[in-house]
């Protein structure tokens, strides 16, 4: 199963995260600072977003099976919370009398308003889970029980889990999907000892999952631009270059299956060369290419760089390839298209060789996209892996440094994508679905 889980670094989120990937599944993980990204496990794309936007949702959510929040919602101008006190008729959580803290009703309230939220879309397949009282770092069991809208407690009144168990529930029901447009509660005792007191928090850390399988969240989705080399010459080697067929095929699958509208563009226009080592018949995505005569054209028939309008549209993505180094940097249409999205709130990606489009990209106040930015590139141990250090015109790590970024660079070959703001880069091959995810 394909997710994307928010708040993916929180002390819930972060176990959800783990209890998803014990389980196999696909994990799209999400955290609103970008110096969290750090913190995400191996085995997952992790990606920086906003809960809070829209458009990041949208993005993120595109083509998944389901969307968890692990996050807590912002506060709002609520009045009640639906969770009833056990054998107290209608009284609620937060109309008991000192059953929460002062401190935590205002987030409360927050997250009824989230709930109520669910409860009138018409469209979405939902499932909120609320914890008992007591929510607290632990053991994971597997043992639990649920309940509806009523706070479950045991025989002795206490109400309490373990993060790790609360984890088990979410992927549980996320899995079986028996509570559908529903309000879910569960407890189990924890073997934690009760002085956690920081962590009452009952429906504090609410969780909602989405199923998207029902409806696109591409409809009126922004159109993405992917650029492509020209250059089919490696320097004076004599050896064919060019671009790096991964590197369009895996963003550009993801995007067209997820409803995006995609044009391809060269430097020249026309047929852009495929570098001929690039071919891989394991790869699947390789393989749908070959047999796919609409992205065979758009390859085959390219639009010239110099005649798009960067108003139409709302990404460009430069795929990478050795050729990208001699006919990416210092393009005027390159910096023009790349400068234009970028100050318009849009977003600029490569992956690869393809940020050598970055090198020389200045903005309205003379100063270098990439500075002050992290980014990531393919790096000099990767070249010298492939003999061409002395064969390029420069390195791209040095000349992106040089330019005043933070290059940020993971295990040579391994996947490694970094986002800073609207600004998402790639090192290599291996991180071009991942990627394309952030984007």
């Amino acid at each position: 199963m394909k997710m994307t889980i928010f708040g993916a670094a929180g002390e819930v989120g972060s176990r959800v995260v783990a209890e998803a990937l014990s389980r196999g599944h696909e994990v799209t993980a999400v955290v609103r600072n970008p110096e969290q990204l750090c913190k995400l496990p191996t085995g997952v794309t992790s990606c920086s977003g906003d809960a809070g936007s829209v458009k990041d949702v949208a993005q993120l959510s595109a083509g998944q099976d389901l969307v968890i929040s692990a996050i807590r919602p912002p506060t709002g101008d609520e009045t009640q919370l639906s969770l009833r006190m056990p054998g107290q008729g209608d009284t609620t959580v937060l109309t008991a009398p000192n059953f929460l803290p002062a401190a935590v009703i205002a987030i409360a309230r927050a997250c009824f308003a989230q709930h109520e939220m669910c409860s009138a879309d018409q469209q979405a397949d939902w499932a909120y889970l609320s914890p008992p009282a007591m929510l607290v770092p632990g053991i994971r069991t597997g043992h639990y029980r649920l309940g509806s809208d009523e706070l479950v407690v045991d025989e002795n009144g206490n109400s309490q889990i373990s993060m790790e168990d609360f984890a088990v529930v979410l992927i549980d029901e996320a899995e079986q999907a028996k509570h559908h447009r529903k309000q879910l509660l569960d407890h189990k005792h924890s073997q934690t000892t009760g002085n956690n007191m920081k962590y009452l928090l009952t429906l504090i850390t609410a969780l909602l999952i989405t199923f998207t399988s029902t409806f696109s969240y591409a409809e009126n989705s922004p159109k993405v631009l992917i650029v492509l080399t020209s250059n089919s010459q490696l320097g004076d080697t004599g050896k064919k270059t060019g671009f790096w067929l991964p590197e369009l095929t895996h963003p550009y699958y993801e995007l067209k299956d997820a409803g995006y509208p995609i044009d391809i563009a060269s430097i020249q226009g026309g047929m852009s060369p495929i570098d001929p080592d690039s071919f891989d018949d394991k790869d699947e995505h390789n393989n749908r290419f070959l047999k796919d005569a609409e992205l065979m054209s758009k390859v085959i028939k390219s639009i010239p760089i110099e005649s798009i309008d960067p108003s139409d549209y709302t990404v460009v993505l430069y795929s990478g390839g050795s050729g990208t180094m001699w006919d990416f940097p210092n393009n005027e249409h390159v910096n023009r298209i790349s400068k234009s999205i970028y100050e318009n709130n849009g977003i600029v990606s490569a992956i690869c060789h393809g940020p050598a489009a970055l090198v020389d990209v200045k903005l309205s106040n003379g100063n270098y996209l990439v500075s002050g930015k992290r980014i990531a590139a393919f790096t000099n141990d990767e070249e010298a892996d492939i003999k061409q250090t002395e064969i390029l015109p420069f390195l791209l790590q040095d000349k992106l440094t040089e330019r005043g970024a933070h290059h940020i660079y993971g295990k040579s070959w391994a996947e490694n994508v970094v986002v800073d703001g609207r600004l998402i880069t790639g090192q290599n091959p291996a991180s071009a679905k991942s990627l394309v995810l952030c984007v």
